[in-house]
Parts: structure tokens; C-alpha cells; sequence
């Protein structure tokens, strides 16, 4: 975790999943610092971006993607889903737990459902190593 024992959070989403800008109301959720990054489609996200929020710090990401049926862009979520992996085998590569990066597949808008895939990828997290030591 980072410092004062705050997990650091990003989040990409595809603007479709939410209409507004949500506000993450539980209280876990909200002890971390969470930075949103939307995306006009989640299919824009590439490796890189992925990889960066690690190397920026971030002890999670989570790529929220829209249904497979429910994309705008007909097969965004199904790219998307796929740079993801990719960037899971890299992690592994690196020796950082792959389960730090969680893909979420839901309907758009569905708030509650987001909450609750973001509490679990932070429950999965916080049992986890610091990836980054502030040992110097």
C-alpha cells in the first residue's frame, strides 16, 4: 500500500458506464485514493496506460468495460478485455500479482454493481504485499 496505509486506486471506465461521474459512497472506497480516468470508449485503453498507473503508484487498477452486447463501438469491450490480459501476463512477468488489475464487464450506469466489483478488486488488494518499498 502507499503511504499512511492508503490504497492508491485507478480507475478507467468508458464514458458510457456512467452518465455522470460517480460518486463512490462506501466507506472503504472512499478511504482510498481513487483517481477515475474516463475514456470515450474502454477499447481506447492501451497497454501502456495500464502499466503507467502501476509505475505512478497505483496499488490497483480496474478497467471497468461495458457489456460485450451493450458496446457502442461494437467489440471495444472485447479489445479492451484482451490489452488487459495481456498486461496481467506482464505483470506476472514483472512478479507483480496479476490480480492487481480487475476487469469488470457491466451494463452501463449499474452504480451499485460498480461499487461492489471496486470493494472486492480493494479486499483482494489490501491482503497484498506493497509493490513498491519505501525502504531506502
Amino acid at each position: 500500500m502507499t503511504a499512511k496505509n492508503k490504497l492508491k486506486l485507478t480507475i478507467f471506465h468508458c464514458t458510457k458506464v456512467f452518465e455522470e461521474e460517480p460518486i463512490l459512497p462506501d466507506a472503504q472506497i472512499a478511504t482510498a485514493d481513487i483517481e477515475m480516468v474516463k475514456l470515450p470508449c474502454s477499447s481506447m485503453v492501451n497497454d501502456i496506460f495500464l502499466l503507467r498507473a502501476f509505475e505512478s503508484g497505483s496499488d490497483g487498477v480496474v478497467l471497468i468495460i461495458c457489456s460485450d452486447d451493450d458496446c457502442q463501438f461494437v467489440d471495444g469491450s472485447i479489445r479492451a478485455r484482451k490489452r488487459a490480459e495481456r498486461v496481467k501476463k506482464t505483470l506476472q512477468e514483472l512478479e507483480i500479482e496479476p490480480e492487481r488489475l480487475s476487469i469488470i464487464n457491466l451494463p452501463h450506469n449499474d452504480l451499485a454493481a460498480v461499487i461492489a466489483s471496486i470493494q472486492k478488486a480493494l479486499d483482494r488488494i489490501i491482503t497484498m504485499e506493497p509493490i513498491y518499498s519505501t525502504a531506502n
